[in-house]
């Protein structure tokens, strides 16, 4: 039983490899940023529903990484923070409040 726990955690972890591999970023995404709270999410979930397209809501693994002081202080790059999280920024709605000071 704890091998069938193992598989699917390692067949998990492989999935988001692959799909993160696979992702294209889009030539030239829409960005909604502003202050937390003040419904960035809403405003970012009714443009994917008026325009058809998907959106990324928050940057979750950079998030739980917590990599934008690092990116903040230049101990990763832009284009390697966005590398981290290509999914997230595959989409062609990408929302996230915590880049506002990048702008």
């Amino acid at each position: 039983m704890k091998s069938s726990g193992w598989m699917s955690s390692q067949s998990a972890r492989l999935g988001r490899a692959v799909r993160r591999a696979l992702a294209r970023i889009p030539e030239a995404p829409l960005f909604v940023v502003g202050n937390q709270k003040s419904g960035t999410s809403a405003i970012a979930g009714l443009l994917g529903l008026a325009t058809g397209l998907p959106a990324c809501i928050d940057l979750a693994r950079a998030n739980r990484r917590r990599t934008y002081p690092r990116l903040h202080h230049g101990e990763i790059t832009l284009d390697r923070f966005i590398a981290m999280n290509r999914e997230s920024f595959a989409h062609p709605i990408v929302k996230e409040p915590n880049l506002t000071p990048f702008l």
